[in-house]
């Protein structure tokens, strides 16, 4: 658990405490984890939840480190630097992916479609830096993960448009 200001984050306000519980493999009590977290669509989605979140990780003991699919040449970690610090990210380590050409080929999976390789980059650096949580959007990411590393929790960042749910008796018409 850990403590985070209370905050208004778009319409909706979060209470003062924030419990964080990992489904699954449990974590054993006083492990320090390694949250790995996407930036678009992700912290991008919601950057106030973000920088509270990440707060609330660093204060607890947990490393953030921030992932994402940019591909680091040009300014591009110069850039993605500044708009997490815009956005009150507290983190670690950044880590931008390699062109496809520049992966190491040795890790890359056999069975790996190759329209995969550009997310490939996200599971190495988890297993570089011994990820127990990542927090991301895309499918993809998840399903790799799902695969070549099942020990990691996923949180999925779902945008409302893509949730769907049951009439409840509330939103049903008299």
């Amino acid at each position: 658990m850990f403590v985070v200001e209370k905050q208004d984050f778009s319409g909706f306000e979060m209470a003062g405490i924030v419990t964080m519980r990992i489904m699954g493999n449990s974590v054993p009590n006083g492990k320090n984890l390694t949250v790995q977290i996407d930036i678009d669509e992700t912290i991008t989605a919601l950057p106030e939840f973000f920088s509270a979140i990440t707060k609330g990780l660093r204060q607890a003991g947990h490393r953030v480190i921030v992932v994402s699919s940019r591909v680091d040449e040009g300014d591009c970690r110069k850039k993605s630097l500044e708009e997490l610090r815009e956005y009150g990210i507290e983190f670690q380590a950044l880590h931008l992916c390699p062109k496809p050409e520049h992966l190491d080929v040795l890790r890359i999976p056999d069975d790996l479609h190759p329209a995969h390789k550009i997310y490939i980059g996200k599971l190495f650096v988890a297993e570089d830096e011994k990820v127990d949580v990542l927090i991301d959007d895309c499918g993809i990411t998840s399903e790799l993960f799902g695969k070549y590393l099942p020990h990691v929790r996923i949180l999925k960042v779902m945008p409302p448009s893509r949730i769907q749910r049951e009439p409840r008796a509330v939103d049903k018409p008299d």
